[in-house]
């Protein structure tokens, strides 16, 4: 075998006359990038190593022909034992369809790849199926969102003990408000509901980002009128009001109007249309 290459577990190029072998190391995928036999999916090396694995398992030499048909009817049946998609209703809604699809999928998930197995979830309904790989050297693999829900429930309420009563205080939300608006925060800190909090305020912290409010008046506003000399209009975008901003074609400062820009012209030429 000359040269190799990593990609996902679709190649991303597979030319036509290569050899599709592929193996994984670690999180990689390997892809062969031999020539294939006339007639095979395999190079020369690769099918002579498929022998010798025959020959040590006691199966018949094999001949191109027959891996050949081996291979097929593995995809065919790998193909037959997937879940079959569901049919979309006539009046159903795509985003809800493909939820039914999912939902269906993890009731009854696809067989594990060669060398995989699923695994287990004790979850009613169980979770989104996951795979490991198949060798008794690793440790047996868990559902990675049951080990997280086990770990939530023991913890849940912990950070909440640590909680003064003043978090739920009602006046602390407005203090918290307060701060924002006037300036000297530049958020209006949180609100926190569930994980054993049942309604607890996180204070805005004090840092140097810019200020959407100075003196309880918005940045923006405060540009109109600094630097543009003038009340600030109805906003148009990027905190510009249609002030600063005018129709380039009729000059209004409204954000939603109509004009045409050919009946502007002739206005401005003294041309009538």
């Amino acid at each position: 075998m000359s040269a190799i290459h990593a990609g996902p577990s679709v190649a991303p190029a597979v030319i036509e006359g290569r050899c599709a072998y592929r193996w994984h190391w670690e999180d990689v995928t390997l892809w062969c990038s031999d020539d294939a036999i006339p007639g095979l999916a395999w190079c020369a090396d690769h099918f002579i190593a498929a022998c010798h694995r025959r020959a040590d398992a006691g199966i018949p030499p094999a001949t191109p022909t027959a891996v050949k048909a081996e291979a097929a009817a593995r995809r065919e049946s790998d193909v037959s034992d997937h879940p079959a998609k569901l049919v979309q209703g006539d009046d159903e809604d795509y985003v809800d369809y493909l939820g039914r699809q999912a939902d269906a999928w993890r009731q009854n998930p696809p067989p594990a790849p060669e060398g995989f197995v699923l695994v287990e979830c004790a979850a009613q309904p169980r979770h989104w199926p996951e795979y490991t790989v198949a060798d008794s050297d690793f440790y047996d693999a868990f559902c990675s969102r049951c080990a997280y829900d086990s770990l939530y429930d023991a913890h849940v309420g912990c950070e909440h003990s640590h909680h003064r009563a003043w978090r739920r205080w009602r006046i602390t939300g407005k203090i918290a408000g307060w701060l924002y608006t006037s300036g000297l925060t530049s958020s209006g800190g949180s609100w926190r509901m569930g994980g054993g909090c049942p309604g607890c305020w996180t204070m805005p912290k004090w840092n140097r980002r810019k200020r959407p409010y100075i003196l309880w008046v918005r940045r923006e506003a405060w540009r109109c009128l600094l630097k543009g000399h003038h009340w600030p209009g109805e906003p148009i975008i990027f905190g510009f009001c249609g002030k600063c901003l005018p129709c380039p074609d009729c000059g209004s400062t409204a954000a939603e109007h109509h004009c045409s820009p050919v009946a502007a012209e002739q206005a401005r030429l003294g041309v009538s249309g």
